[in-house]
């Protein structure tokens, strides 16, 4: 009987084991301590600053990363359940340089998270966590919680590497905001956001982005602090009055002025007709770069859209196009409308020839296809233009190409190979196909200075970068806080400087070689110095809203450096221009109904305020109310 006994027990037993073993394979979704586990693996958790996660072990081939090459899975289906592994180390430095210890980096892919602390290093790893795309957040001393510009792809068996440079994020953008006529704009919302015109892996930006707001007072002075020494997008809210203007602007400005334009409509209307005179039914007329304003001509060919006419607006090009016709474009001046409501103007269409189609095949010397690149071609003589995408095998069409021998054929591709432009391309009556072959683009490693015009160094500043071989591609370089940069994977050749903010900075005229390795010295418009003035009529009595430019120019050897600012004068007729480097800078003042004036100023010098005198222009005829374009 206790032999019997025993021998049930041992049963039950071990079928309470197989039982469990059971549950555990089908139910794995919790870890021991009841964090989610993703694909039956537990999510890791915390790893405390005094135990830093170990450091990636690169997959021998064969094997898994962190495994021998002779490590097998287990056997049975349990193989196939074992989540992808990849890994990832993350390099944290300070702007000022050096590493950014006491720094913390969590990883996110749906459900999956985990967080680990940096080393004395600033070095953080994460090893065998699932492959896939990641989102990442940094909380570093002194800066606020930071997030990933871009996703982050980790493959199976991937070891990555990325290094983070943490900002200083106590700078600020501050300005005025003023209304076309000078006057200050209170109680007016301007939303920030930091602007990233090609965000890679390794670019930050802060994760309470929508906090940074800011209201102008009654003087129309905003300010956004908090910031660092990118690239912002500053958007108003839309007021009763104004609608919304966006402007960029990079942190650390201090004279971020935003001008505001009431919104005004403009009635265009007109008769489209085709080549013979008669009529045109069912012609598209519309504004370009206007999302509204758009008409389709009646059974008579008339017409009629309303156009944003605001004042910061100089041209308005507006098109007529119909399937079987040549689309017509005509630039309309605000200066010809004047204070106009309402402007004639008639399209006359031209019937489009034979139309055939064009194919090619985008490749680089090797005739590996290269995808996803914009092939262009256009006849100036026609008045057509057509443009294509290279697929996965590197073809692409143009469906309905008129006849003609004087197009251009051209595409700036992205991928490092060289800008492709023939001319005198012709597409006979049999149509045509084009095989174009790129050739690679030489790279090497750019070094230099950003400097001001007396030599002293521009710490923390943005310029892009686009080779006069590579127009498709451009690169950003950051100097650091000694004015020093060095960008990898430049275009060897003529190189283009500038800025995506205001205000506009250029520097040409600059070649790059591979040998000798150069340092090239870049000269920037930028500083803390100020100029300010008034503009004035012939009696000496302020003019409220005019327009006010600034530029500057200067060469150092071959390079030629450019800036360009723009602005209005305050109910006082006065300007003030801020953000300003050292030299000799022109003041350009226009304004209704008075003639231009030039004017001089050294914002490094001492001296009186610059006063622009602008004369009235002779009075003209009255223009009728409805003006037809000639």
């Amino acid at each position: 009987m206790r032999r019997a006994a025993l021998a049930f027990c041992a049963a039950l037993g071990l079928f309470t084991v197989v039982l469990l073993l059971v549950f555990a394979r089908r139910f794995p979704g919790r870890s021991k301590d009841g964090v989610p586990a993703e694909n039956g693996v537990p999510a890791p958790t915390h790893v405390g600053a005094a135990a830093p996660a170990p450091p990636i072990q690169t997959a021998p081939r064969g094997g898994k990363a962190g495994q021998p090459p002779d490590s097998r899975p287990p056997a049975g289906g349990d193989s196939a359940r074992q989540p992808a592994a990849a890994g990832v180390v993350f390099e944290l430095q300070r702007s000022g340089g050096g590493p950014c210890a006491g720094a913390s980096i969590t990883l996110l892919k749906g459900r999956f998270t985990t967080t680990a602390a940096a080393d004395a290093q600033g070095i953080v790893s994460f090893e065998g966590i699932p492959a896939g795309t990641y989102t990442f957040t940094v909380a570093a001393p002194g800066a606020p919680e930071l997030a990933s510009a871009r996703e982050l792809e980790l493959a199976t068996g991937e070891a990555r590497r990325v290094s983070l440079v943490i900002q200083d994020f106590s700078l600020s953008i501050s300005g005025r905001v003023l209304a076309r006529n000078g006057e200050p704009v209170p109680d007016v919302t301007i939303h920030a956001r930091r602007q990233f015109f090609q965000a890679a892996s390794d670019d930050l930006l802060r994760a309470d982005q929508e906090q940074l707001v800011a209201r102008s007072g009654a003087d129309g002075r905003y300010e956004l602090s908090g910031v660092d020494s990118g690239e912002y997008a500053l958007t108003t809210e839309a007021t009763e009055v104004y609608p919304p203007v966006r402007r960029v602007f990079r942190g650390g400005a201090q004279a971020a002025d935003i001008v505001l334009d009431t919104g005004r409509k403009l009635e265009v209307h007109g008769v489209v007709t085709e080549r013979g005179g008669g009529p045109l039914a069912r012609a598209r007329v519309q504004p370009v770069g206007q999302p509204t304003g758009i008409a389709e001509s009646d059974e008579q060919g008339r017409y009629s859209i309303e156009v944003d006419a605001s004042a910061a607006q100089s041209v308005f090009v507006i098109t007529a196009s119909r399937e079987g016709y040549r689309e017509s474009r005509v630039n309309i001046r605000s200066e010809e409308v004047g204070a106009a409501t309402s402007w004639e103007l008639d399209f006359v269409l031209e019937p489009l020839g034979v139309q055939v189609a064009v194919e090619g095949f985008l490749g680089d010397l090797d005739r590996n296809p290269v995808p996803g690149e914009t092939v262009f071609l256009q006849s100036a003589s026609i008045g057509s233009r057509y443009q294509a995408t290279s697929d996965a095998r590197g073809k692409f069409q143009f469906a309905r190409v008129q006849v003609g021998d004087d197009y251009r054929l051209w595409t700036y591709p992205r991928q490092g190979l060289r800008d492709y432009v023939k001319t005198a391309v012709s597409v006979p009556a049999s149509g045509l196909e084009i095989e174009i072959l790129l050739e690679p683009l030489t790279l090497g490693t750019l070094r230099g200075a950003v400097v001001d015009a007396a030599g002293a160094p521009v710490p923390a500043f943005t310029l892009w970068l686009r080779s006069m071989k590579a127009l498709g591609s451009s690169l950003s370089l950051l100097s650091d806080g000694q004015g020093r940069f060095e960008v990898d994977s430049v275009p060897e050749g003529e190189l283009i400087f500038e800025t995506r903010s205001e205000p506009r900075i250029t520097v040409r005229g600059l070649r790059f070689m591979l040998e000798p390795v150069e340092d090239l010295r870049l000269v920037v418009d930028w500083g803390r110095l100020a100029a300010e003035g008034s503009v004035v009529d012939e009696s000496g009595s302020p003019i409220p809203g005019a327009s006010v430019t600034v530029t500057w120019s200067a060469a150092d050897g071959p390079a030629q450096s450019s800036s360009f600012r723009s602005g209005v004068t305050d109910a006082a007729g006065r300007f003030t221009f801020g953000d300003l480097g050292p030299g000799e800078h022109k003041i350009l003042a226009t304004a209704p109904g008075h003639m231009p004036a030039q004017g001089k100023v050294d914002p490094a010098a001492p001296g009186d305020p610059a006063v622009l005198r602008l004369r009235t222009k002779p009075q003209r005829p009255a223009e009728a109310e409805s003006p037809r374009r000639p």
